[in-house]
C-alpha cells in the first residue's frame, strides 16, 4: 500500500487505535478532533508512550488516551510466573541494556486485549466524538451490543465503533 492511500485511509477515520510502536506515526494523517488510543504493553514503558504519542498530539489538535494492559492481557503470562521479575521489576531489564528490554518486551510480547476493559476506553473515545459526527449511532446502542460473538471478537462491530463515515479532512490529505 502506497502512503497516499494509508493518508487518505487514516485521515477518514476518527480514531485510531494501536499498541506502542512505529505504526503508530501515521498519526500525522488523521482529522483534526481525531482520538489516538495507544495500548500500552508491559515493561514500564508508559514514559516513553506518552513522550513519543502522547505529549505531540496535544499540538495536533487530537485527542490522547493511553490504555495500559495488565497482566492478563500480555502473553507474557503464558512465558513468565507473576513473581517474575518481568511483571514485578521491569527497570532490572533496563539496566542489562536495550537488548535485553528488547528482547522480553518487543520481542516475546504480543497484546490480547481484555475488550470487556478496554470497552471503558472506546466509549469514552466515543463520547468526544459524539458532538463532531452525528453519523456516528447512538451511544445506547453501544451499551446494548456485545463485541463478542460465539467466543471471538466481532471485528465488524469493533470497526464500526472505531470509523465514520464522514469524508477526509481535505487540510490534511
Amino acid at each position: 500500500m502506497n502512503l497516499t492511500v494509508v493518508a487518505r485511509i487514516v485521515n477518514s477515520c476518527d480514531v485510531m487505535m494501536g499498541i506502542h510502536g512505529a505504526g503508530l506515526t501515521n498519526l500525522v494523517f488523521l482529522p483534526s478532533n481525531a482520538v489516538l488510543i495507544q495500548i500500552i504493553p508491559l515493561g514500564g514503558i508508559k514514559w516513553w508512550c506518552d513522550h513519543y504519542f502522547g505529549e505531540p498530539v496535544a499540538d495536533m489538535d487530537i485527542r490522547y488516551f493511553a490504555y495500559m494492559i495488565r497482566e492478563e492481557e500480555s502473553t507474557l503470562i503464558q512465558q513468565y510466573p507473576l513473581d517474575h521479575v518481568a511483571f514485578k521489576d521491569p527497570s532490572s531489564f533496563y539496566k542489562q541494556g536495550w537488548m535485553a528490554l528488547k528482547a522480553v518486551y518487543l520481542g516475546k510480547q504480543n497484546v490480547k486485549l481484555d475488550v470487556r476493559r478496554f470497552r471503558a476506553t472506546l466509549l469514552k473515545a466515543l463520547e468526544l466524538l459524539r458532538p463532531t459526527n452525528p453519523f456516528l449511532f447512538p451511544l445506547a446502542n453501544c451499551h446494548d451490543a456485545n463485541p463478542i460473538r460465539n467466543g471471538e471478537i466481532d471485528t465488524n462491530y469493533m470497526c464500526s465503533l472505531l470509523l465514520s463515515t464522514g469524508k477526509p479532512d481535505k487540510e490534511k490529505a
